[in-house]
C-alpha cells in the first residue's frame, strides 16, 4: 500500500466515525441504522471507532438507546467501553 492509499484509508475511517457519531447522537439511530453502516467494515477501521472517545457515550446518552444497540457496539468494538469522555467531561455535542 502506498501512502496515498493510506491516505484515502485514513480519510475513509475518519469519514464513518464521523458519520458513526452523528447517527448516534441523532434521533435517526437504531439498531437497523447502526448495522447498516457497520457492516463489512475492517479490522483497522474497528480499531478506529474503538478509539473514538465520544461514540459510546453518544448512544448511552440517546433517546433511541436499546439494550441491543450497545450490546452490538460491544461486540463490534468492546475496547470503546474503557475510552474516557473528552477531556474527562461530558462532551457538548
Amino acid at each position: 500500500m502506498d501512502s496515498s492509499e493510506a491516505s484515502n484509508d485514513t480519510e475513509d475511517e475518519d469519514t464513518l466515525i464521523k458519520q458513526l457519531e452523528d447517527l448516534c447522537s441523532s434521533n435517526l439511530l437504531s439498531i437497523k441504522t447502526l448495522r447498516e453502516k457497520t457492516n463489512n467494515i475492517s479490522p483497522t477501521t474497528v480499531d478506529a471507532i474503538a478509539n473514538s472517545d465520544y461514540l459510546l457515550h453518544s448512544i448511552c446518552k440517546n433517546d433511541n438507546i436499546s439494550k441491543s444497540i450497545v450490546e452490538h457496539m460491544l461486540r463490534l468494538c468492546p475496547t470503546a467501553v474503557s475510552k474516557p469522555i473528552r477531556d474527562g467531561q461530558e462532551s457538548s455535542r
